[in-house]
């Protein structure tokens, strides 16, 4: 189906979204609605607001203000010292490479008191250890122990601690530091971060980190013209990554050096933004990954991310890890290095505009609201969902990324579905309608920029109403005999994309039994083509409002009466035969995407 642009402004089917190219007559245009309508709207929206909300609030970072010196200082200490917090009310264990304490110990060097400063200076000093070594490039000294807990250790393939390994941990961790230093400097263009004072080498410690990656330490303030301060550090890296890591041993310790690496370069040569700890955390994040691909540790924060697309960016705090797929999508869209632009950008403007700028002063030229949209089509080709979008519109690695979640699916009542809803600035919200195996998906993104500048979390609301049939002039076709009629209270800040895809074709003859009982008739069929020769593929069944039922990995058979197909034998976990109903199915295979429904009948 030919793409077209709906009142909104954005692109139906695969074609960019792309603002830049909206007359501002079109953007600005709102529907009004009735006084009734509005209501409805109201009604309809509450149940979401009180979902939003609340996960807008708990993505906020610790503030860490409320507490006085003294507090703060025996936070520091119980964590230095590896302890349990005991007695510090409201201050939680935070994310794995507590960058949040590396920016609030920061701040509090040039601000408190003379009589505490010797204390808080005293718990930033670095270990003593019985040695080190230098890494190859001449940049890295890397400390460490060769006896007492805090020695290093490579891991067996069991995850347990090699004896004598020391020196082989941190040679590796040295290799893996002169890595980052290329990636992040030499290729990626950064400014290397300032050594400190009478050191001609960048100071890395291994001790035993208890519950954290690493920490990347602030030492002093030195002088700058940026509009945040700027600091030398130095690095602490956990001894062994043993139990309690998502990525273990030596992989886990090469993507935190070159997590922390980065947190030296912003503090050391960009600023230290302390109440925008999600932009720290999305950079060093996306760079853990740039230098060390194969690794992808990164995986543990996608599902955080694509439950939350309503999220605005400055709302994750210090949970900035989950949107690394926002750089993810950037640097492969502009190679030109539209991530850096916004680092240093941030020498003199806030995130928000930095990275707005950048991307105005990207080859070829675009703005945080086209930007924002595309984001939104490309957090929607995920799973199942990855063939059907181009290569160049889509994540490297979409295919194994968690599927978007939907902020709501409603079934047609009467040939009719209806979302009232709101979004917050940077925030995109998806939501489905279904009727029988027919689904159609939408996308709301919020990209008043403006008002994200400001951290204004105030949503806009909208008015999404679905049919299948006519209804009247105010609702566009989509195909299928799908209309739809998409009413925004916020003129020019909401866009509207329509995922035609979401439609599942009528291909139902291509299984067999067709309706099919799991009981009666043992195997259901799912024919493959003769021109697809792999013999495993991936199979996903789905409810119609697109809920997983099963997956599983299949070989592939072939017979004289049947051709080739793909066997399942219709039972979920546990053993438990499908339930009566009609169900959607995804096979890919040979990197192609297979797509059809069948019905159950359990007679």
């Amino acid at each position: 189906m030919k793409a077209r642009r709906d009142s909104a402004g954005c692109a139906r089917g695969t074609l960019p979204c792309d603002a830049r190219h909206i007359p501002r007559s079109v953007r600005r245009r709102a529907f009004p609605p009735s006084s009734a309508s509005r209501r409805i709207l109201r009604i309809s929206a509450i149940g979401f607001v009180l979902l939003l909300f609340p996960a807008l609030l708990t993505a906020q970072q610790q503030d860490w203000r409320q507490f006085s010196d003294e507090a703060f200082i025996a936070y520091l200490r119980s964590v230095r010292e590896g302890r349990v917090v005991q007695g510090v009310q409201g201050i939680a264990v935070h994310a794995p490479c507590r960058f949040d304490l590396t920016l609030e110990t920061a701040r509090r060097l040039s601000l408190i008191s003379p009589a505490l400063k010797q204390d808080l200076e005293s718990l930033l000093r670095p270990l003593r250890t019985q040695t080190d070594i230098v890494s190859a490039s001449g940049k890295f000294i890397v400390h460490f122990d060769t006896t007492g807990s805090n020695t290093p250790a490579l891991l067996d393939a069991g995850g347990n601690r090699i004896p004598g390994t020391a020196h082989a941990y941190a040679t590796a961790l040295a290799v893996a530091l002169d890595s980052a230093y290329e990636m992040e400097v030499v290729r990626a263009g950064y400014l290397p971060p300032p050594f400190e004072t009478g050191r001609n080498t960048y100071a890395v410690y291994i001790r035993e980190m208890v519950s954290d990656y690493g920490w990347t330490v602030p030492v002093v303030q030195i002088p700058s013209t940026t509009v945040q301060p700027l600091y030398t550090t130095y690095m602490e890296i956990d001894n062994d990554f043993a139990g309690k890591y998502y990525t273990k041993g030596l992989d886990g310790a090469r993507a935190t050096v070159a997590h922390e690496f980065h947190h030296m370069i912003q503090l050391g040569r960009y600023g230290a933004w302390y109440s925008d700890r999600w932009v720290h955390e999305m950079s060093s994040t996306y760079y853990e990954d740039y230098v060390f691909d194969r690794i992808n540790d990164y995986y543990q924060y996608l599902p955080d991310f694509f439950a939350h697309t309503e999220r605005p960016l400055y709302a994750w705090g210090e949970w900035g890890y989950p949107l690394i797929v926002l750089p993810k999508m950037l640097e492969k869209r502009f190679p030109s290095g539209v991530l850096r632009g916004m680092w240093e950008g941030m020498q003199r403007y806030e995130p928000v505009t930095a990275l707005d700028n950048a991307l105005r002063n990207a080859s070829p030229p675009s703005d945080l609201t086209a930007e924002m949209c595309i984001f939104a089509r490309w957090n929607y080709a995920t799973g199942f969902r990855f063939a059907d979008a181009a290569p160049e519109d889509r994540y490297d690695e979409g295919a194994v990324y968690p599927l978007v979640s939907f902020a709501s699916t409603i079934e047609l009542a009467g040939d009719t579905a209806a979302f009232g809803m709101y979004v917050p600035p940077l925030g995109t919200v998806f939501v489905r309608a279904f009727t029988g195996a027919d689904t159609v998906a939408f996308s709301v993104t919020n990209i008043d920029v403006e008002a994200a500048k400001q951290r204004s979390a105030s949503p806009a609301e909208f008015q999404l109403t679905v049919r299948k049939g006519p209804g009247g002039d105010e609702f566009t076709p989509i195909g299928n005999e799908w209309f739809y009629r998409f009413k925004t209270f916020s003129p020019g800040n909401l866009y509207l994309t329509v995922f035609a895809k979401g439609r599942v074709p009528d291909i139902m003859a291509l299984v067999y039994p067709n309706p099919y009982d799991p009981q009666r008739d043992g195997l259901i069929r799912f024919s493959i083509p003769s021109d697809i020769a792999a013999v495993t593929g991936e199979l996903a069944v789905y409810s119609v409002s697109m809920d997983l039922v099963d997956r599983t990995t299949v070989n592939v058979r072939s017979d004289a009466l049947f051709g080739r197909y793909m066997p399942w034998d219709g039972t979920v976990s546990g053993g438990r035969p499908l339930g009566s109903g009609v169900y959607i199915y995804f096979i890919r295979i040979a990197g192609r995407t297979l797509s059809g429904k069948f019905a159950v009948v359990r007679r």
